[in-house]
């Protein structure tokens, strides 16, 4: 789209405009997915996320979110797979 040109023109994060997700995994305990729009479904084994392009499948167990904003979620927890799908 034009609005994402704009964006890759002037080297701004997609992130920040909403255009695209950031996901980030320290260990295998704590993940957090910045960009997200909402999420689909939660429990202890399985998180999905509604994102700008796909949805983010999170397993595992016990997992838990420790932080929620607009802008982003932090989960914690035995991450055992992520995954993209439509």
């Amino acid at each position: 789209s034009a609005y994402e040109k704009v964006f890759d023109a002037l080297s701004l994060p997609k992130v920040a405009a909403g255009l695209s997700s950031r996901v980030t995994i320290t260990g295998m305990n704590s993940i957090c997915v910045e960009g997200y729009r909402g999420i689909i479904r939660y429990s202890d084994t399985l998180v999905l996320l509604n994102a700008p392009k796909y949805i983010i499948k999170i397993t595992g167990a016990d997992l838990e979110i420790t932080e929620i904003a607009t802008e982003y979620i932090n989960l914690k927890g035995i991450i055992a797979s992520l995954e993209y799908t439509h």
